[in-house]
Parts: structure tokens; sequence; C-alpha cells
């Protein structure tokens, strides 16, 4: 319809979201604080030296939730880059705009009544 003129809107809070998601992701992963960053507190657990079952839960689950945070900004950036590409096919005319959804069917169920 418009083209890229009314992009921004939609850009703009993307631009945001992504950037303070990958941001806290970074630290949550990365940062030297162990209050912060997981791999800090493993790290930190690791080296109290204490080899209870507790703390080796502790240290796993640390590990486990660097690697799922990982595993989470790499999806969004494979989402987002394909999003992009889809996005530049539009706007240089070479991708298909068709949109795929169903048509509406009114439902036959009735409204409950309060």
């Amino acid at each position: 319809m418009h083209g890229a003129r009314h992009a921004w809107i939609t850009f703009t809070p993307l631009v945001w979201l992504v950037t303070v998601t990958f941001t806290a992701g970074w630290q949550k992963i990365f940062s030297p604080l162990p209050a912060v960053g997981f791999l800090a507190q493993a790290d930190k657990l690791a080296a109290a030296g204490a080899s209870s079952a507790a703390t080796q839960t502790l240290i796993f689950n640390a590990r486990l939730d660097a690697a799922v945070c990982g595993v989470l900004m790499v999806l969004v950036a494979v989402i987002l880059i394909d999003s992009a590409r889809v996005w530049v096919g539009i706007l240089r005319g070479t991708a298909d705009t068709r949109v795929c959804e169903a048509p509406f069917v009114l439902s036959r169920l009735q409204a409950e009544e309060l």
C-alpha cells in the first residue's frame, strides 16, 4: 500500500526491543558479577569448593540457564535475519505480498450470558 513510508512506526519499537533483549541476554550470560551473570554465579559456586549435591545442582542450573539464554538469543537472531530478508524482498518488489489467511467464518456458538 504505502511502501516503506510508515515502516518506521513498527521498526522503531523493534529496534528498541531487540537492543534491550540482546543486551540483557548478553549480561545474564557473561556478566562478571555473580548476582547478574549465570556463568559467574556457576564459577563462584565451583570456586567455593562445596561439593554437596545441592551446590552441584545450582552449578548445573546456572550453566543450563546460560545455555538456554544463548540458544534463545540465537533463535531470535535467526528470526530477525529471515524477517529482514523477506522485508527487503517486499520493498524491492521481488517477494510476493499476498496474505494467506483463512476467511472469517462466523461461529454458530452462542455467546455465554453472565
